[in-house]
């Protein structure tokens, strides 16, 4: 993956506090800022209905959501490229007591022995990927999922593309909804719901 996500893995998480760059554009900083924060709800409430008790973090970032699906009682193992987001991610669950249920780890994903768990989360990594069919291929030993996958042609893909692709040189893919049933064929039991700018995708749960 793309070296830039070094530092910004870490930058990308003061869009949840409305800081730093993005939170400075009006309109633009609060549409963003709500859109991850809604993700972050859906994950939550997913992994509370799938009853889940060991899950993988996909671009885990500083730990915000595996710190807090640790507070749940859930073991988490979160990976990211970025080294100094792991550094905070380790503290943060040092800090939030549940360091013992939280194991992160520097990598990328196309080189990672994924553990058995319950579910895999993806709250904004798999569409940086080059090939993120070759990481779901090593995923299909975990039943339950829950992805963020931008929509394809959203208003807002023109600034994507010149943003991430143009000046950041990073892959950056959009997705229609027979590309999330192509990709993620192994799981023929999927939930797809269109929200905004994006589409959520899990496993259907059994009431």
């Amino acid at each position: 993956m793309n070296k830039s996500w070094e530092k910004e893995a870490v930058v990308f998480d003061e869009i949840y506090e409305g800081r730093g760059l993005v939170g400075k554009i009006p309109l633009l900083g609060p549409f963003i800022q709500r859109g991850i924060i809604e993700r972050h709800n859906r994950a939550l409430a997913f992994l509370q209905a799938c009853g889940a008790q060991t899950i993988l973090d996909l671009g885990c970032g500083v730990g915000r959501f595996a710190v807090a699906a640790a507070r749940h009682g859930v073991t988490v193992y979160g990976y990211d490229i970025s080294a100094p987001a792991i550094a905070q991610a380790q503290a943060a669950a040092r800090q939030a007591g549940v360091s013992d249920r939280c194991h992160f780890l520097t990598a990328d994903l196309l080189t990672v022995a994924f553990p058995p768990a319950d579910a895999w989360f993806d709250l904004g990594c798999l569409h940086y990927l080059p090939d993120p069919a070759q990481v779901v291929q090593k995923l299909t030993h975990v039943p339950h999922l829950f992805s963020c996958l931008p929509l394809k042609g959203h208003w807002l893909s023109p600034l994507h593309y010149v943003y991430r692709t143009l000046l950041r040189g990073q892959k950056y893919l959009e997705f229609s909804e027979a590309d999330i049933r192509r990709l993620l064929a192994a799981y023929p039991n999927l939930q797809i719901d269109r929200s905004g700018m994006v589409y959520y995708v899990t496993t259907v749960v059994a009431v």
